[in-house]
């Protein structure tokens, strides 16, 4: 009778590390940025002997740099709730001793909506501030911001964002524009403008989960001179001089000057 000898030197494959969103269910790819909490599930990896135990061992989870402890649930999964970059890392063994190399998962939670963006409106040739309701006579120069800490257009916790803007003149002429933080566009037409401004956090998942701020403006611009159609000229003195004022154009007059040929 001979006893059988097995050698095995070769190390089992890296566990596989899964995410998932506790309230979606949705697997997340490693990278993620979600806004709810999320189940990992740390899965051995195969070895070459169908018999071979593998265990897993060497669980780090870190939350933006720094380790955590945090104890599996009953399942042997683990839950995370809090906001921050998660990294999480694994290995695993056989019954031999055989080490697998190490995995890597990172995953972001994110639930805290972005800063409310700001709009900022000034007259380009004086430079004066024109605040919402307001109207002027002059063109605008109108700059979005939605972080004053954070210019690279990340949100407080430096997660990605976009910002958003929509003019629209009241007559269905709307125009979107993906603008950054700080930059500036013009307004150099006469109307009446709404401009809305929404930032959002880029997760994955459903549009209709991502977490959005907004804000809005209303200005009117007025960069039209009045006209006057002179009907009636005579050059005699005290003789009247009439025509006709458009009765949209608010001005007032400031000087007549009559002149005889």
């Amino acid at each position: 009778m001979f006893n059988k000898l097995v050698i095995d030197k070769t190390a089992p494959a890296e566990p596989e590390i899964v995410g998932n969103g506790e309230e979606s269910g949705s697997t997340l790819p490693s990278g993620t940025t979600v806004n709810e909490s999320v189940i990992i599930t740390i899965n051995p990896g195969e070895d070459n002997r169908e018999d071979a135990e593998v265990t897993i061992t060497d669980v780090v989870i870190t939350k933006d740099g720094d380790p955590i402890a945090i104890s599996p649930n009953a399942d042997g999964t683990y839950t995370l709730t809090e906001e921050g970059e998660y990294v999480i890392t694994a290995k695993n063994e056989d019954d031999l001793g055989n080490e697998s190399g190490e995995a890597t998962y990172i995953i972001t939670i994110d639930t805290d909506a972005p800063n409310t963006p700001e709009i900022e409106a000034t007259e380009s040739t004086t430079g004066d501030v024109v605040e919402d309701g307001e109207a002027t006579k002059e063109e605008l120069d109108v700059v979005v911001s939605h972080d004053e800490d954070d210019p690279d257009d990340s949100d407080a916790n430096g997660r990605k964002i976009t910002t958003k803007t929509i003019i629209a003149d009241g007559e269905g002429n709307d125009r979107t524009e993906d603008f950054k933080h700080g930059e500036q566009f013009v307004i150099d037409e006469s109307g009446e403008f709404d401009i809305t401004v929404t930032t959002t956090d880029e997760n994955v998942g459903d549009p209709s989960d991502k977490i959005e701020t907004s804000a809005t403006m209303h200005v009117t611009v007025d960069v039209d001179a009045p006209t006057v159609e002179d009907d009636e000229q005579e050059t005699e003195q005290n003789t009247k001089v009439t025509g006709t004022i458009n009765p949209e154009d608010n001005f007032e007059v400031t000087e007549i000057e009559v002149t005889e040929d």
